[in-house]
């Protein structure tokens, strides 16, 4: 209870320059759901600060992440002089835990299928192929939507459903990133040798949650995610430094997963649908 009460700010400037991100988050959340309950026009007129505020700020991070690769760079530099050929087999248990979380993804997907839907779960997932080739060579879930229409094409999903879960998909459901989170945080941890409680355990996945839902479908767009969640429970950013070095290689695997749980999403509802009608 103390930890999810700690997530609700006392003062939302001095979250702000603390850097209280989880904090930050929940205060923005209540804010937009006050928004919605405003009159027609104080919500558009607040919509729209906030819109042209958020374009603005885009377009700041944007200049300032022209400069990252610079301080990733640096950040590597230091970290492979201080640590050396152990970063090797570090990287490598990494990187075999994000896949084996990614076919245990799969495998999951596979029994939902199997428990909502009287689908082959094996003739299903050959069908979502195309999707799951485009997002993994692409790293963007914005960037497949076309492809994952044609698959819900292919599956024999109406578009009056899969034209609604597919982008919304593409923007809330980040099953990959999840795992990619969560897998940070156990890695940082252990860096410092964090002994890891339950209520932290529960902060991170509800802040995982929070964070999954909120960032876009762009590649790269997980590192933001990846250094909040660390930097707000004090641990190492060169971590994240780290595991920027390789990112490439498990954002194309996480991107799949999210697409790929898109489509099973959209394959689900859209076979109730039918059940019904």
């Amino acid at each position: 209870m103390d930890t999810l009460v700690n997530m609700i700010p006392a003062n939302i400037f001095e979250a702000l320059a603390k850097g209280s991100f989880d904090q930050v988050i929940v205060f923005s959340t209540f804010v937009g759901i006050a928004i919605i309950l405003m009159e027609k026009d104080d919500r558009e007129y607040l919509s729209n600060f906030f819109n042209v505020t958020s374009r603005m700020l885009c377009r700041l991070v944007g200049v300032v992440m022209g400069y990252a690769p610079i301080g990733v760079g640096v950040l590597i530099a230091c970290t492979v002089g201080r640590y050396g050929e152990n970063l090797v087999g570090f990287l490598g248990k990494f990187l075999v835990s994000v896949y084996i979380c990614i076919i245990a993804m799969i495998i999951v997907y596979m029994i939902l299928l199997t428990i909502f839907t009287k689908r082959n779960a094996f003739s299903t997932i050959k069908l979502c192929l195309p999707g799951m080739m485009t997002s993994f060579s692409t790293a963007s879930s914005m960037a497949t939507v076309p492809v994952n229409l044609e698959c819900a094409d292919a599956l024999k999903v109406s578009r009056s459903i899969s034209g609604f879960t597919v982008p919304l998909g593409a923007q809330v459901n980040k099953d990959g990133q999840g795992i990619l989170i969560a897998l940070t945080f156990v890695v940082a941890s252990q860096c410092v040798g964090l002994d890891v409680s339950m209520d932290m355990l529960i902060k991170m996945v509800v802040l995982g949650l929070i964070l999954t839902t909120g960032t876009g479908g762009m590649p790269g767009g997980s590192i933001v995610s990846l250094t909040i969640i660390v930097d707000t429970f004090g641990l190492p950013l060169e971590v994240v430094a780290i595991i920027a070095g390789v990112f490439t290689l498990v954002d194309t695997g996480a991107t799949m997963m999210n697409c790929l749980g898109d489509l099973i999403g959209t394959t689900i509802v859209g076979d109730s649908e039918n059940d019904v009608a």
